[in-house]
């Protein structure tokens, strides 16, 4: 039997990454030039039925940062990791350091939104 996530404190962590930040140990790979700053417009956790549920949404995303978001999430909501672990993996901006990622397995795209309508 799995333990159960401590959802108060991914929170907490959740908290943390709201707002305007470099995410750049969040990405699983950088293409030459491209930056780092992200705007993450919401983030939390919340238990649903059975199932805990990330959401967040953001400008943009970097490659892999959700999945990299949600397998530090599921670490600290075990316990494997504190907030402060947290809080210096996202302050060190260094590539790939907050994997592994999450499994893309029960991850989904729920919207996308564009500032201009597509064929506009």
């Amino acid at each position: 039997m799995s333990r159960p996530l401590d959802t108060e404190v991914m929170n907490d962590a959740c908290r943390l990454i709201q707002g305007e930040h470099d995410f750049a140990s969040f990405a699983s790979s950088l293409d030459d030039g491209e930056g780092t700053l992200r705007n993450v417009h919401e983030a939390r956790v919340e238990r649903e039925g059975e199932f805990t549920v990330f959401k967040i949404a953001a400008n943009s995303f970097l490659p892999h940062q959700v999945r990299s978001t949600v397998g530090l999430l599921i670490r600290l909501g075990l316990g494997k990791i504190g907030i402060r672990d947290f809080r210096d993996i996202m302050e060190a901006k260094r590539v790939g350091l907050a994997g592994p990622v999450s499994p893309a397995c029960g991850l989904c795209l729920m919207k996308v939104n564009y500032a201009t309508p597509l064929g506009s």
